[in-house]
């Protein structure tokens, strides 16, 4: 079997104000009739393709980091529905998802937190089933 390697993205944490995180940017597409534009959402740097996991309290989406092409899945969490203990165990999950590297573990590349959302952006792992963690 050959190996796997991995181009990494930069893993940075920031705060993005909540009207920039999920922003729908006017995009053309090639091959659209007479010139439309389609709305496509955005997160960061990063245009939304399509839903590939959900859970209680998040869903996984499937990305592409606009400046590289490379597909993501990013893990949308909705904060307003977790309550402070469940809150704390997320941040502790983020925070040693950013210390692991090994081959067989997802990579955490960036998080975009806003007031109510929080972004993590993940290696895409096609293929495979993402754990969404539920915070009781």
């Amino acid at each position: 079997m050959a190996a796997i390697t991995r181009t990494p993205l930069q893993t940075v944490h920031e705060s993005v104000p909540a009207d920039r995180a999920e922003e729908s940017t006017p995009v053309s597409r090639s091959g659209a009739s007479r010139g439309r534009s389609l709305e496509e959402p955005h997160v960061g740097r990063y245009r939304l393709l399509k839903t590939i996991g959900k859970g209680n309290f998040a869903k996984v989406k499937l990305a592409k980091h606009l400046p590289t092409g490379k597909e993501v899945a990013i893990k949308i969490i909705d904060k307003t529905q977790l309550n402070p203990s469940s809150l704390q165990k997320l941040f502790r999950e983020v925070k040693i998802m950013k210390l692991l590297d090994h081959p067989n573990i997802v990579k955490l590349y960036q998080v975009i937190e806003t007031e109510k959302t929080l972004y993590l952006v993940m290696e895409y792992a096609s293929g495979g089933k993402f754990l969404l963690l539920k915070f009781d």
